[in-house]
């Protein structure tokens, strides 16, 4: 094969295969949105649909993989602090990890605690019907289902729990008090 055409095939395919680059009309999913269904089973094989099994609680969906170097895993700790603190008010974060079996070295000893919902996704669907393009990718969806926020790559537990508590408490944010 000539060398150009080996150079230039991968490219050709890449764009050819992209939504971004092939005028597809899929595009990444939006605030406002509201995502397809899908059926994730977590270890011990219960089964939730999001965003239907979320409706009347705030939801953050954070997309990940054990093997990406800019998904922060410590972040996933984090959560479950937020979870707790925040679970009697309707909110409930879930973590799903998109990367292929077997890479990557298994969930932290800081997430072996986290009491939320964790989920594997090795062939992409939930991926797929939340439009992932770059992980991480973190959604946080309103007690109808709705996308009210998403946040395109790594972020910060501080950053978070305000733009939790914005949903939370229709765009105040909790000081921490009752």
């Amino acid at each position: 094969m000539n060398p150009a055409v080996r150079l230039l095939l991968p490219i050709l395919l890449w764009t050819m295969f992209n939504p971004a680059c092939a005028g597809s009309s899929h595009s990444s999913l939006r605030v406002g949105d509201s995502p397809e269904a899908v059926v994730l089973k977590d270890a011990q094989g219960h089964a939730l649909t999001l965003p239907d099994d979320l409706k009347g609680k705030v939801a953050l969906v954070r997309f990940w993989a054990n093997d990406c170097h800019y998904c922060h895993k410590e972040l996933l700790a984090g959560l479950e602090a937020l979870y707790l603190k925040y679970k009697s008010r309707g909110f409930e974060p879930v973590a799903i990890d998109v990367g292929r079996p077997g890479r990557g070295e298994g969930r932290k000893p800081a997430c072996e605690s986290c009491t939320y919902p964790m989920f594997d996704d090795p062939v992409g669907l939930a991926g797929k019907r939340f439009q992932i393009m770059v992980l991480p990718t973190t959604f946080i969806l309103d007690e109808k289902g709705v996308v009210r926020e998403k946040i395109v790559g790594d972020v910060d537990i501080e950053t978070l729990e305000k733009l939790i508590t914005q949903v939370l408490y229709k765009a105040g944010f909790y000081d921490g008090t009752y």
